[in-house]
């Protein structure tokens, strides 16, 4: 899964299991279902022999720097081919993609130079490929939320992005108690580390970095060890049963809760549940 915004850029790789057949389907509708509104999915292909895997990768990372020009909304199955473009279209789309990564490294160096590169290849691309140009300043325009772009104003509108760099915070001012505090408090709700970030004004990739720096985990494997506490005081102290505790403390898959709690207890819901009783 690679997204679109202001991070780098992430691979997850889900594989199918013996032991939870069917899972890796599933979380795929999952991630298609929250994140494809913001991001790009690529599936990658099923493979026997270690060596296919660098073709497919390759096939993978040029589907996702095709985004600037096809859209960042799309979900590619494992038998897409990546399109072909022109070589001055391909190179904006690759920078294009090289100023999220510099922004969310909060590089205001690269960031300026490689902006300095999209503003001198647009002109050849507006003349040959006026509507590839044009998707291109629209995906500039919505990952910087800047005015919407054109040849006329872009220098100036990058510039006024490179300028959010400067006014990153630093760690010290990462609010992480604050943070914790809130997580503790609506963690039963749908959280994603995006909107969380969102709200403390902060770009995903530099959120989870101070996070993971602050707590010693990552986001999602905190809020995780949360919501199974919770569930564990739920599971001792009331008869809800394990769908609406699931329900409860955050999961709309109860299937998906269960093996959440069993990858961190060892055991299942209703095994804890049933292990209580013979005390």
């Amino acid at each position: 899964m690679i997204p679109y915004g202001t991070e780098t850029g992430s691979l997850l790789f889900l594989f199918e299991t013996s032991e939870y057949p069917g899972y890796y389907q599933e979380m795929k509708k999952t991630l298609a279902r929250f994140f494809l509104p913001g991001y790009t999915i690529v599936e990658g292909k099923p493979f026997t022999v270690s060596d296919q895997w660098h073709s497919d990768y390759s096939r993978m990372k040029k589907l996702a720097a095709c985004r600037p020009v096809y859209g960042p909304c799309r979900l590619y199955k494992s038998n897409c081919r990546p399109p072909a473009l022109d070589p001055e279209v391909e190179e904006l789309c690759t920078q294009c993609c090289k100023t999220l990564s510099a922004f969310s490294r909060a590089d205001h160096v690269e960031f300026s130079i490689i902006c300095d590169t999209i503003i001198q290849k647009l002109p050849q691309t507006e003349e040959k490929n006026p509507e590839s140009a044009r998707r291109i300043l629209n995906f500039l325009t919505d990952a910087y939320q800047t005015e919407p772009l054109s040849g006329d104003n872009i220098k100036q509108q990058l510039l006024k992005a490179a300028s959010v760099i400067m006014q990153i915070p630093s760690a010290r001012d990462f609010k992480y108690e604050e943070i914790t505090a809130y997580l503790k408090t609506h963690y039963m709700e749908d959280l994603t580390l995006t909107g969380v970030a969102a709200l403390y004004g902060l770009s995903p990739n530099y959120f989870s970095t101070l996070f993971k720096k602050m707590s010693g985990s990552n986001f999602i494997s905190w809020l995780t060890k949360l919501r199974i506490e919770k569930a564990k005081r739920l599971l001792m102290e009331t008869d809800l049963t394990i769908r609406d505790i699931a329900g409860r403390v955050g999961y709309y898959s109860t299937s998906f809760f269960i093996r959440s709690f069993k990858k961190i207890e060892g055991r299942t819901p209703s095994e804890y549940r049933k292990s209580l009783s013979l005390r």
